[in-house]
């Protein structure tokens, strides 16, 4: 009996490795942002619904010129140059500092065909959140 119950959790944890997890919403999921240097510039907060998702920015110590948020195609921030993050797939917003010098600010975008699908922002190593200004690579942070 315990042999069989241990071989039904056994194919049971197979299925769910081979098919992956489920796409579900993100009700929220703190993203923190490194600099090339390793210090903490912020916090990206990610929420989706079945519409679309919304990240909202909080950054601090990146200058008084504006930034670029974009989403890559792979979750590593390898310092200090943060090339390790592949290709972008998705450019989120453009964010100007306010007169203390923090970036606040949201962006949002829809989900393909109107469903929702995390398996390209947090399938595989997941992706990376690059913080540019022109070509110029900020800070990074994680998404998984």
């Amino acid at each position: 009996m315990r042999t069989s119950l241990s071989l039904a959790l056994l194919l049971l944890a197979g299925c769910a490795i081979a098919f992956g997890p489920p796409p579900t919403p993100i009700e929220s999921l703190p993203v923190a942002l490194y600099d090339a240097d390793g210090r903490p510039v912020g916090v990206a907060t990610f929420q989706g619904d079945s519409v679309g998702l919304t990240i909202r920015f909080d950054l601090h110590s990146l200058g008084d010129a504006p930034v670029e948020a974009v989403l890559d195609e792979h979750g590593r921030c390898e310092r200090p140059s943060f090339l390790s993050v592949g290709a972008p797939w998705r450019t989120l917003e453009r964010l100007a500092p306010d007169s203390a010098g923090r970036f606040q600010g949201s962006a949002r975008f829809a989900w393909p065909k109107g469903h929702i699908d995390t398996t390209k922002l947090l399938g595989g190593d997941g992706s990376a959140l690059l913080l540019l200004r022109g070509d110029a690579r900020l800070a990074c942070g994680i998404v998984v």
